[in-house]
């Protein structure tokens, strides 16, 4: 009995001790995580490229001596000249050679790496805050013509090989949506060294989504607020992600965090989850007379068609932004991120011309329930054909695309730009060709007939129309072997 009691007394000791490790190993593990998330830090291109000119706007910043010092937690700041002379005239670095070029922005920013998938790459995105002076003092600028603003980003594009996926989306969506960004490619040299090809771009910030600055007190968050399925979390939904078949993944809900305001008090995010909720709720019925009352159907129709049109693995998972303006009593979509789309990717799905998005299992575990549900009804399925006959009478016709694909290719390799951005970034043979900025040419090919591909699929699924689906996604396949294992 004695004995029995020892052994025991022994296994509790070893299971308790066994926890405190892991606890207390998760907790490390999650320190040493954090700490190496903090420490990326930018690295130049392994080739020195020179920019003489270029068709493209030059962006000019200079830290300082402290750009080792930019890290995704850690911003700095900097100086910032812009450089364009206008559509089809040519810009030049040399500033003092080529005086009286036109000064697009001049003044401080200031600069931080952005996004989750930067740490992952050499050549790295970044925020920039435009200020007065060094105390932080934001100050607004209107860009390019663009609606002023204090925040822009400057995106790598470094998983695209085309570097034309976020601006040919932005450039196809446009007329059907509130809020598309602006973006317009550049090159960008940080302390006297190149860079490489970049988009500089508006973000989809409170003052462009027509949401009002609130405070603490407004309880009811009037000026309005965003929401976004992105990787962290303020609350959690009370709906779990669903498989295709509509069972429940998890226990608990999706997560989701608060985009604005920033910082919410307990009463805004009560206000905001419990809002939320209601949209979810209604949805959840299935009935137009009740989700239409919570939300805008023609912005969720129109978000999910081009998720599905990109066949975008991030579209339903991440970068989903949920808001309503000071002036909307519904929720809307603004769209964002599709630099992995128009099948780049080699997994996830993502090369196939033939699948739909919301029937994918990839990632189900993180995608909100919302989508399939809203598909089931007829209703919502009726907007989203007469929206997809919109598309594809207008900036979706196939010819239409291929000339915006055309314009880009011509932006870009007309005075070299995709060449220098190249030259700078050296891509491992290993890696995704479609990926390779040194096949510029054959990355665009490609975008162009998977689209073709894609439109068929899509207007045979939408539109009843018949197609050669099959034939045409064994062709895009093959197209993307051919890239991938050529020697």
């Amino acid at each position: 009995m004695k004995q029995n009691i020892k052994y025991l007394f022994c296994a509790i000791l070893i299971f308790v001790l066994g926890g405190v490790c892991a606890f207390f190993g998760r907790r490390l593990i999650h320190h040493n995580t954090r700490q190496n998330q903090n420490d990326i830090r930018i690295k130049n291109p392994p080739v020195v490229v020179e920019l003489k000119e270029t068709n493209l706007p030059i962006v000019l910043i200079s830290t300082d001596g402290k750009q080792n010092q930019i890290t995704r937690e850690n911003s700095v700041l900097a100086k910032m000249c812009i450089i364009f002379n206008g559509d089809d005239e040519l810009n030049y670095a040399d500033t003092v050679s080529h005086r009286g070029q036109h000064v697009e922005y001049e003044g401080n920013t200031y600069i931080h790496i952005r996004g989750a998938t930067s740490t992952e790459v050499d050549k790295k995105s970044y925020s920039l805050h435009l200020v007065t002076g060094s105390d932080g003092k934001g100050e607004k600028h209107a860009l390019f013509g663009w609606k002023q603003s204090s925040k822009w980003c400057l995106l790598a594009e470094h998983k695209d090989g085309s570097l034309m996926r976020d601006a040919l989306t932005y450039d196809l969506a446009r007329p059907y949506f509130d809020f598309v960004p602006h973006v317009r490619h550049c090159e960008l040299v940080m302390d006297g060294v190149y860079q490489g090809v970049y988009l500089i771009a508006e973000k989809a910030s409170r003052d462009r989504l027509g949401i009002k600055k609130s405070d603490e007190n407004d309880a009811f968050c009037s000026g309005g607020f965003l929401v976004e399925k992105n990787r962290g979390e303020t609350f959690r939904s009370k709906y779990p992600a669903r498989d295709i078949s509509g069972n429940a993944l998890d226990s608990e809900g999706l997560r989701f965090e608060v985009g604005y305001p920033k910082n919410p008090s307990n009463e805004q995010l009560e206000y905001i989850q419990t809002d939320f909720g209601r949209m979810e709720d209604a949805i959840e019925t299935g009935m137009y007379s009740e989700y239409s009352k919570h939300i805008d159907v023609l912005s969720f129709a129109s978000y999910h068609l081009l998720q599905e049109f990109t066949n975008n693995p991030d579209g339903f998972v991440v970068s989903q932004k949920i808001y309503k303006s000071h002036v909307d009593t519904v929720y809307k979509m603004a769209i964002w991120d599709f630099d992995v789309c128009y099948g780049i990717s080699v997994s996830r799905d993502g090369w196939y011309t033939n699948i739909l998005r919301t029937k994918s299992k990839s990632y189900q575990n993180e995608r909100p329930f919302w989508w399939e549900r809203l598909a089931q009804d007829t209703v919502y399925r009726g907007i989203m054909k007469n929206r997809w006959e919109q598309f594809r009478e207008g900036e979706f016709k196939t010819i239409v695309i291929e000339k915006k694909i055309d314009s880009l290719q011509h932006l870009l390799t007309v005075h070299h730009a995709v060449e220098r951005n190249a030259k700078a970034w050296k891509i491992s043979e290993e890696s995704n060709p479609l990926t390779r900025p040194h096949q510029f040419d054959e990355c665009v090919n490609y975008i162009r007939n998977w689209i073709i591909c894609r439109v068929d699929y899509l207007d045979s699924v939408i539109l009843g129309i018949p197609n050669n689906t099959a034939k045409c996604d064994s062709a895009c396949m093959e197209i993307g072997r051919v890239i991938m294992f050529k020697k």
